[in-house]
């Protein structure tokens, strides 16, 4: 394992021994991981934590090998996958997205999985919506700008917010996603 993701496990691992339990985990690479999920919380209505156990530079094949300490071990009720930017190959990459997958089905059966789509690779998406419709899980594409630029990920947090809820969400709830 690279030293840098093991860096990550370390400080994940000491970290999840003081995580709730039953929350929400963000799991991917490189741009999962410079999302600035805390920080674009604290302008919205969240009564979940979320944890994101993302690694620059991961891909899908590592990603199989760090599930314990970045997700299992949270007994998340919901994660968010967003791989695929530091993929080269689309059908091995799936293969592996498809791999990990059926292993997080296995391991936390009453988890729901949402797939992130994957920003600039409108083939790649195609076929990962394809696989989340034939797991019978959630597929999210986002009509964000094209840059990575803040504005980019406040308009991708909104978008992503409204599912973060464990249920419908009140008047209050909606207006503060709604507003700016």
């Amino acid at each position: 394992m690279r030293q840098e993701i093991q860096r990550k496990i370390n400080m994940y691992t000491a970290i999840n021994e003081i995580a709730i339990k039953g929350e929400i985990v963000v799991f991917g690479s490189t741009f999962a991981a410079g999302f600035p999920f805390y920080e674009l919380s604290q302008d919205y209505v969240l009564r979940n934590a979320i944890y994101n156990r993302s690694i620059e530079g991961l891909t899908l094949k590592e990603a199989a090998t760090v599930l314990q300490p970045c997700v299992i071990d949270l007994k998340p009720k919901k994660v968010f996958l967003a791989f695929g930017d530091n993929e080269t190959d689309e059908s091995e990459a799936l293969e592996s997205y498809r791999s990990l997958l059926h292993t997080l089905q296995a391991k936390l059966p009453h988890t729901a999985l949402t797939i992130l789509a994957v920003k600039g690779s409108d083939s790649f998406n195609c076929r990962l919506e394809e696989l989340a419709h034939e797991l019978k899980l959630t597929f999210l594409r986002f009509d964000a700008p094209a840059d990575q630029s803040g504005s980019c990920y406040k308009h991708i947090f909104k978008e992503l917010s409204c599912f973060f809820h464990d249920r419908s969400i009140t008047f209050t709830e909606a207006f503060s996603l709604a507003s700016e």
